[in-house]
């Protein structure tokens, strides 16, 4: 246990030096929120999303890819390891290739929710809710990022010439968080659309937060949590998986 502390914590570290990028991807989201999401506020009827204003149902959406943001940079920084020659050191340690997966994606989930917490905070100003509410759903949010940063080291490490990574990153950004419900209700998409929708563990993610954070009682629909735990647990054994046989030299894409 004591290893994965020691990896976690060197990955929290390095992602809080970078504080441009820190700093300018939450002012990204707030900014969505105070403006984006105030402005058609005044569009989207409160029926489409669920009792909740617009505004309401975003703030609590923008948590989510708030997570999502922070969570698959880890595979960023898996790459630039390994360009860097520091993950030779990595390999180099007594720790095995389990360990090291394990803890990059717990530094990566911690420094995920700590940068979500200012959009959840303002999410909760508008979304009044308990103590304990907001305590589970920052769990849950925590075990979805696990599951986030197992999928940027998986793409990570598939993917090894840099440019094909960020177009590759860029591209699953685009799709998982604009098909999903984190910014749209999905009674507002087509139905051939929805289908994709329900098909998108973020759907989930964005659901389950919704309700447990809104709900006077931490309750949300149990297949949206089930969906959740077993999209980070399979996404995490798939990162586990790959790194192992291709860190040291396996094949290319």
């Amino acid at each position: 246990m004591n290893k994965l502390f020691i990896v976690a914590k060197r990955d929290i570290i390095t992602f809080f030096t970078d504080f441009y990028g820190v700093g300018f991807r939450t002012l990204n989201n707030l900014c969505y929120v105070v403006i984006f999401a105030f402005v058609l506020t005044r569009i989207v009827p409160s029926t489409l999303t669920g009792g909740l204003s617009y505004l309401q149902f975003f703030a609590l959406g923008a948590t989510v890819i708030s997570i999502f943001n922070a969570s698959y940079l880890i595979g960023r920084d898996v790459y630039w390891d390994r360009e860097s020659g520091f993950l030779n050191y990595l390999l180099a340690l007594p720790f095995s290739r389990t360990d090291l997966v394990l803890g990059r994606s717990l530094g990566g989930a911690v420094r995920s929710v700590l940068n979500m917490l200012p959009i959840y905070c303002i999410a909760l100003a508008l979304v009044p809710s308990s103590f304990f509410n907001a305590i589970i759903c920052i769990l849950l949010l925590f075990v979805f990022s696990f599951g986030l940063c197992g999928l940027g080291i998986l793409l990570s490490t598939t993917i090894r010439q840099e440019e094909r990574w960020s177009l590759s990153a860029r591209l699953l950004e685009l799709v998982l968080i604009r098909s999903s419900t984190a910014m749209y209700p999905i009674f507002a998409m087509p139905v051939w659309f929805q289908v994709l929708t329900k098909m998108n563990p973020v759907t989930y993610a964005a659901e389950s937060t919704r309700a447990i954070t809104s709900q006077p009682l931490p309750t949300a629909p149990g297949i949206d949590i089930l969906i959740v735990l077993l999209f980070s647990s399979l996404v995490g054994i798939l990162g586990i998986t790959m790194y192992t046989r291709r860190v040291e030299g396996g094949g290319t894409e």
